[in-house]
């Protein structure tokens, strides 16, 4: 549940007779009706009682099938998910949407993002998909103190695969054994 105090004026008491009073808190009220939907569209926030952050270094592949299992498999719990790459965002790999596809999950329209455009705070448990964590030292060690930290170290498909998407379907079905695991321990 998420508890928000507007704290809007209350126009029959300030009005001063030509309705402006009514109008500014009219405007007010869908500026912040328009914020609430903005944010309970999100997939991850404060609607949630956990929320995880898979990081990978470009957000282009294991983590987007992290983030599409947690999606798929959390059910009705109350676990939001999103996912960044540490050095920028680039383009999720048709390799993982295909092979998440063949396993009933859609992540096509999933957008690579960077991790500059998100907050440690936000999140209770951070995933390091591919052993980046040695990468956040410096101004990026506050992702690394968060009350959960893992570092899956899981293999990078594009770099291993032989052709046949053997080695997106591997990483794939190891993704979703750890993301089980992983809503056994948050939920």
């Amino acid at each position: 549940p998420v508890f928000m105090d507007w704290n809007l004026d209350d126009p029959p008491a300030i009005d001063p007779g030509d309705l402006s009073a009514y109008r500014r808190v009219r405007d007010e009220s869908k500026a912040k009706v328009s914020e609430l939907l903005e944010m309970l569209a999100r997939p991850y926030g404060p609607q949630y009682k956990k929320n995880v952050m898979f990081l990978c270094n470009h957000n282009s592949c294991r983590s987007q099938m992290a983030d599409g299992w947690l999606r798929s498999l959390r059910g009705n719990s109350s676990v939001g998910v999103a996912s960044a790459g540490i050095v920028g965002g680039t383009a999720v790999k048709e390799g993982a949407i295909t092979v998440m596809q063949e396993a009933g999950v859609d992540i096509s329209a999933y957008t690579s993002d960077a991790m500059a455009d998100f907050k440690p705070e936000d999140f209770d448990v951070v995933i390091s998909c591919c052993g980046c964590g040695s990468k956040l030292d410096g101004d990026k060690e506050a992702w690394k103190q968060r009350p959960v930290f893992m570092d899956w170290n899981l293999d990078d498909p594009p770099a291993i695969d032989p052709g046949d998407l053997s080695a997106y379907r591997r990483v794939r079905d190891e993704s979703k054994a750890k993301v089980w695991e992983l809503l056994k321990t948050v939920v």
